[in-house]
């Protein structure tokens, strides 16, 4: 966000506190009731039928990374980034990962588009293609005006309802838009700022997200929660050995048996799982203790099993 001032609004416990005696807005709270530029901004793109961007996103600690991503309602999307894309023509989702050129694809469901608009890189201008996208806001304060990019913009300060994480959204005053954001999901922390977008009256083109393959691009199978679980099982027998085995079961866990490891997760919702709490250092005792920590493909490894299922074969 490059010299964009961020504020931390704490613990969302504190949040009531933090913001008393100032604009409050509860997620009952209706549209009109917000902060008028976040209003503005849901309002603008309910009215608008598709949005392009072109943008940068950082994790806090790490290298910026280019993005591209298109909305088209009623339930079209494509992200491009530095390794791939992900695109839903609203009937197929199909992942390509560029460095192998290979892809997957599975049925576009309802589950498969709220789980892309959680994505952080997207839930900015999410408010175009989520459903009632107000009721998830759990508080909103009006701030203070920043300047991004060459843009004058409102800072609104927001907090969301089921762990969507809260952060300061920075409005473009000219545009109506969401300009940028800083955003914190558990213990990373986001800063994204878009340089082009363009809203559109109109729905994009369907061209723009039917999937063509890129030459000798291989299309593989898509896992399936049994088959998954080897690679997990693989992961933890690597990463968590000797203290959580079959011997030593520290905190009760034995990394070794699938009673054991299914035992801390919740089947289809990672994110309520104390093993992906744990891996993530969010809520939990970071783990592995005294080892490096999983990468980021490895943890989502371990999520898409619990997502798919949690099953053993």
């Amino acid at each position: 966000m490059g010299r964009l001032i961020r504020m931390n609004i704490g613990p969302m416990r504190a949040l009531p506190f933090i913001f008393a005696g100032a604009l409050l807005v509860v997620a009952a709270a209706r549209q009109a009731n917000l902060p008028s530029p976040l209003a503005g901004h849901y309002q603008k793109l309910a009215d608008a039928k598709g949005i392009t961007l072109t943008f940068t996103s950082q994790v806090i600690g790490e290298a910026p990374a280019d993005y591209h991503l298109e909305l088209s309602k009623p339930a079209e999307y494509k992200l491009s980034y530095p390794s791939g894309f992900v695109t839903s023509d609203g009937k197929t989702v199909t992942t390509y990962n560029k460095d192998k050129n290979e892809y997957s694809q599975e049925p576009a469901t309802a589950d498969t588009l709220k789980a892309f608009l959680a994505r952080p890189e997207v839930l900015g201008w999410a408010p175009l293609l989520a459903k009632n996208p107000t009721d998830s806001v759990l508080v909103a304060k009006l701030g203070s005006p920043r300047n991004v990019k060459g843009s004058p913009t409102t800072q609104v300060d927001v907090a969301m309802k089921d762990k969507g994480g809260n952060g300061t959204l920075y409005i473009d005053d000219k545009l109506g838009v969401v300009r940028g954001y800083d955003w914190k999901l558990g213990e990373k922390e986001y800063l994204v700022t878009a340089t082009d977008i363009a809203v559109s009256p109109d729905a994009l083109p369907d061209a723009d997200f039917v999937f063509v393959a890129p030459d000798g691009a291989k299309l593989v199978e898509q896992q399936k929660s049994g088959s998954l679980f080897a690679g997990v099982s693989d992961l933890l027998s690597a990463s968590c050995m000797p203290c959580h085995s079959a011997q030593s079961q520290r905190a009760g866990l034995d990394v070794t048996s699938y009673d054991s490891i299914v035992a801390t997760v919740t089947p289809g919702d990672p994110a309520n799982s104390l093993l992906v709490k744990a891996l993530r250092g969010n809520g939990a005792r970071k783990m592995p203790q005294g080892r490096p920590s999983l990468s980021e493909d490895q943890i989502q490894l371990v999520e898409k099993w619990i997502a798919a299922g949690a099953k053993k074969d």
